[in-house]
């Protein structure tokens, strides 16, 4: 950011300060202010910073006055302030030949102010410069979306830094830049590294507030320095400000700058985040119509979200964790969804502190459709199980896509799914109502009902031995094996001797007919709901 001492010496407040010499240097910037009235020539500027000098030092000494003044100038100061006349009664012809030659500004102060009123006044001068593009801005801000204030508030910080500036976005899987087109559907998890590297690194605080921090590679020196500030709401990161330093650490002026325009941002993805909390809760009653009525006459709230014309899948997505609460969650819920699907093709909502319903909008491709929904499932889950700790989901999908006035069916196929897959497909995150195949016709409380009888005959009289699990799931993988005692063996890795053992036993407790492949059946069919009828 900085000013030049041009401008600085316009200001009202130097107006009766003088350029005793290097006038071609008064474009130089300035950053800051440092005194300079120690004996140590000028060997601790750091660049761009007005040095100021009562001169003391400089009286009697011309040599050292041409050691400060040369050291500053290598070190890239803005230039160098004495007030003439209060130790120093004028400044030796050399000096002045000098600071023409480098173009290094020397510069007569104003004698009755103090340093500290020299460095507010140009901290004022900056910040006031900087308020007033930010009021410019604010002024044509108001009626324009979210996408293009987010670039707008980059580009502008960008023009006042010339950094190069970009925001990853996690509500959009947007990445915008100020030196690159922007990034639309990218998979952010592979830009981790930019703000969270693997690699040896330093991470230097800049702002505790803000969690602002910089980056820096210790095993890698040519890795671009960054600073990066996470745009966080309610303890969720919506986004990542970076501004990427190169090799040049940014300024005092810089860094106010870059936190004002986190501010913007802060306040941008506040509304962006408020806006979609309230549109999510809003889809909790749409997926309740939905899912409860029978469509006779659609509702107004339906007509206005869905397009009634189209075609759904439904989805059902249950937690079976009982000390979690999905309206806990939501927000993360929401960014784990959007993180796979685009807006415009899903609408979802919670049905219930333990289940999420969404619906997924008919693609043109429908061989792409089927292929990508298994896919996309899996990884949803998988994304719900790392952002919700202790979590356990499962997935039904519906048989196929219907009109909205149908839902209510698909959704009691994508429930009953999810009810049936835990017992014949333990193991599986995502199950389709197809898979299912006969089971499909399995209703859970009259099958309870109906075969308890089997139950009673056939599998309790096991459960009341000792090694009772070992009888049950030896029996089980027996009947899945078309009892063949090799195999049954080999499946649960054991003697081939202690299966036919087990089955032995097995028939010493209970009157089965395993050559009846009905009876067998039964048998097989209740062992897969074995934990149905415990």
């Amino acid at each position: 950011m900085g000013v030049s001492l041009r401008e600085i010496l316009a200001s009202d407040f130097f107006s009766e300060a003088r350029v005793l010499a290097g006038k071609e240097g008064l474009d130089r910037i300035v950053q800051g202010i440092s005194s300079q009235d120690a004996p140590t020539g000028g060997q601790w500027a750091r660049g761009k910073e007005l040095m100021l000098s009562t001169g003391y030092l400089f009286n009697g000494n011309i040599e050292y006055f041409k050691e400060v003044i040369i050291e500053a100038n290598e070190a890239n100061a803005a230039g160098l302030g004495i007030k003439v006349g209060r130790y120093l009664d004028e400044i030796p012809k050399e000096i002045v030949e000098l600071c023409d030659g480098l173009k290094f500004p020397l510069i007569d102060l104003p004698k009755d102010s103090a340093w500290i009123e020299m460095g507010n006044a140009i901290n004022e001068i900056a910040i006031d410069r900087y308020i007033e593009k930010l009021t410019n801005f604010i002024q044509v801000y108001g009626n324009k979306d979210h996408d293009r204030k987010i670039k707008e508030i980059i580009e502008g910080l960008y023009n006042n830094i010339g950094k190069p500036v970009e925001v990853y976005d996690f509500c959009k899987n947007k990445i915008y830049s100020t030196f690159n087109k922007s990034i639309k559907n990218t998979k952010l998890s592979d830009y981790e590294f930019i703000w969270n590297p693997d690699c040896k690194h330093e991470k230097e605080s800049l702002s505790e507030k803000f969690h602002m921090f910089r980056i820096e590679n210790l095993e890698n020196k040519e890795d671009s320095l960054r600073i990066v500030l996470p745009i966080e709401i309610d303890n969720i990161v919506l986004a990542y400000l970076v501004v990427w330093e190169n090799q040049e650490k940014s300024d005092y002026y810089d860094l106010y700058t870059i936190r004002l325009s986190f501010v913007l941002l802060l306040h941008e993805y506040g509304s962006i985040y408020f806006e979609n909390s309230f549109k999510d809760k809003f889809q909790d009653e749409l997926i309740r119509q939905i899912i409860e009525s029978n469509f006779q006459n659609e509702t107004q709230i339906i007509r206005k979200v869905l397009d009634t014309e189209g075609l759904y899948l439904c989805i059902s997505i249950k937690q079976f964790s009982h000390e979690i609460s999905l309206y806990d969650h939501r927000e993360k819920i929401s960014r784990c969804i959007y993180n796979i699907f685009q807006r415009d093709e899903i609408i979802f909502g919670l049905a219930g502190k333990d289940e999420i319903v969404m619906l997924y909008k008919k693609d043109k491709d429908i061989h792409k459709t089927n292929e990508f929904i298994k896919i996309s499932i899996s990884q949803l889950i998988k994304c719900f199980e790392n952002e919700v700790i202790k979590g356990k989901f499962v997935a039904g999908v519906s048989r196929g896509f219907v009109d909205i006035k149908n839902v209510k069916n698909s959704y009691t196929e994508s429930s009953k799914t999810i009810d049936i897959s835990r017992y014949i497909y333990p193991e599986s995150k995502v199950v389709l109502y197809d898979n299912l195949g006969p089971f499909k016709f399995i209703n859970i409380e009259e099958f309870k009902k109906e075969n308890m009888s089997i139950y009673n005959e056939y599998i309790k009289p096991l459960t009341l031995e000792e090694d009772g699990q070992e009888l049950i799931i030896t029996l089980k993988s027996f009947l899945e094996c078309n009892q063949n005692y090799s195999l049954t063996a080999e499946k649960l890795f054991v003697h081939n001797n202690t299966v036919r053992y087990r089955i032995n036993k097995i028939k010493n407790l209970i009157d089965m007919d395993s050559e009846d492949s009905v009876e067998r059946l039964k048998i097989e069919i209740v062992l897969k709901f074995l934990k149905l009828f415990n």
